[in-house]
């Protein structure tokens, strides 16, 4: 009776329970339900799942790469306040997840909104760092064999290089596997909440069926594990993509070269990334100068860690305008460098990208109009001044303001000519020409006074 007892109560009493339950609405069941979800070829869980085909961000985010198998999240039965046979997000665990930020993001990169799929790094309450290449979970370094590489995980706008960061209770941090190709929580999307993820991967699941590609991390704690960059390499796939786009290769520089060696040292001395030089003083345009290379345009991209060529590619053209700037039609010269170092105590490693160009100008007819007619005048009274030599008593009086009056007009009508002849074949005036422009008004000015003063002798 006692057996039959207790089979009546489970299998009876219970359901009836249960029903009043769901009908007064204090259980609420969510079964772990698996589904089938598309990932996209964006690469940026490579190499747990594959990469799509070619570089364009857009085409990338049509294409399915591959699926995943998750399990609806969160699950479990909820009786009451209490929660049952619920699953606990663990490091490791792959998810799929959506927000505000996530849509905006999406909209802007791919043209329409849609989630993200990252895997879980940091859980809630822990300390964050990331340094070296290396991820630090409370001052201990994460070993992490899905990564793409090893030492290849860095800081963004969020989450950024050697400064610790607390998680919230009931929040994430998530990374993408290739750490070099990916937006996530150190980019633009920040902490990820509990209520945004919908679906999971437990971590314990993956072994078997999505570890096939994962590393080796023997050597992962290791310095000969950092990665160095090939800027040759580089620039070879940098020109490949700039065709794509309709653009013209690039040519290496070592004057480049050179002045990114200058300001990947003075970034790191004074750990100052600012293009205005904010801190340390040395500005682009005086790296370049000192290296002796000259032009109209020039740019610079400075990316602090440790890329291979093809990840750094990668990098920068998961953004969109740091994509626009490296593919920008009006570069024509190249050069890299990289300085090893530390910045406030963490060490790092900063790359400099170097780009120079030229680009004809367009000057407006009013205003070489204008500077003919200036020509012109200078022209126009030269002869009279010269003239006025040949009376030898008045010329020996007013010897010095004469000759300085000559002497103003044939440097004036030199430098206006040669602006003149630069403007009429769109090419860009150096810097003497503008420091001429500068003091030309002064000039004017003496020349006016100095023409008053003898032709109120003469008259």
């Amino acid at each position: 009776m006692g057996k039959f007892f207790l089979k009546t109560f489970f299998f009876i009493v219970i359901p009836v329970i249960i029903i009043n339950y769901l009908v007064s609405g204090y259980l609420k069941i969510n079964l772990p339900l698996k589904n089938k979800i598309p990932v996209a070829g964006t690469g940026s869980m490579y190499p747990t799942f594959p990469k799509g085909n070619g570089n364009d961000d857009k085409n990338l985010g049509d294409q399915i790469a591959g699926f995943a198998y998750m399990t609806a999240y969160p699950s479990g039965i909820k009786f009451g306040f209490n929660e049952y046979l619920s699953y606990k997000m663990q490091r490791g665990d792959i998810v799929s997840f959506s927000n505000d930020k996530v849509a905006q993001i999406t909209k802007e990169v791919y043209g329409n909104e849609s989630g993200y799929i990252k895997r879980v790094i940091g859980l809630p309450g822990e300390e964050f760092l990331i340094k070296n290449g290396l991820v630090y979970i409370d001052n201990n370094p994460l070993v992490e064999p899905y990564t793409n590489l090893a030492h290849s995980t860095f800081g963004g706008e969020f989450i950024t290089e050697c400064k610790g960061i607390k998680i919230p209770e009931d929040s994430y941090i998530v990374l993408g596997d290739n750490r070099k190709g990916s937006s996530d929580s150190r980019h633009g999307i920040g902490f990820v909440k509990a209520e945004d993820i919908d679906h999971v991967v437990p971590i314990n699941e993956q072994k078997g069926s999505l570890d096939k590609n994962w590393r080796n991390t023997s050597l992962d704690l290791s310095e000969v594990s950092k990665i160095r960059l090939d800027g040759k390499k580089f620039l070879e796939l940098l020109n490949v993509e700039r065709e794509k786009n309709g653009f013209s290769n690039l040519k290496y520089d070592t004057r480049l070269e050179t002045s990114a060696s200058k300001r990947a040292f003075n970034i790191l001395k004074y750990n100052d990334f600012s293009s205005e030089a904010v801190k340390s003083g040395y500005t682009l345009k005086t790296a370049m100068s000192e290296s002796g290379y000259e032009n109209v345009l020039w740019g610079e991209v400075p990316v602090q860690g440790y890329y291979q060529a093809e990840e750094l590619i990668e990098n920068l053209f998961e953004f969109p305008e740091s994509k626009k700037f490296v593919i920008n039609g009006d570069f024509d010269d190249f050069g890299v460098a990289s300085f090893e170092g530390e910045i406030e105590g963490c060490p790092t490693q900063i790359i400099v990208l170097h780009f120079g160009g030229y680009v004809p100008p367009e000057y407006g007819k009013d205003v070489i109009d204008s500077w003919k007619q200036l020509l012109a005048g200078l022209q126009d009274i030269r002869p009279g001044w010269i003239e006025l030599k040949d009376y030898e008593e008045f010329y020996r009086e007013h010897k010095k303001d004469i000759d300085r009056v000559i002497e103003i007009i044939n440097y004036r009508t030199e430098r206006v000519r040669r602006i003149v002849n630069k403007m009429e074949n769109h090419q860009w005036l150096d810097d003497s020409d503008r420091r001429f422009i500068d003091e030309d008004s002064k000039l004017n000015d003496e020349l006016s006074a100095l023409s008053k003063k003898v032709n109120e002798v003469i008259n």
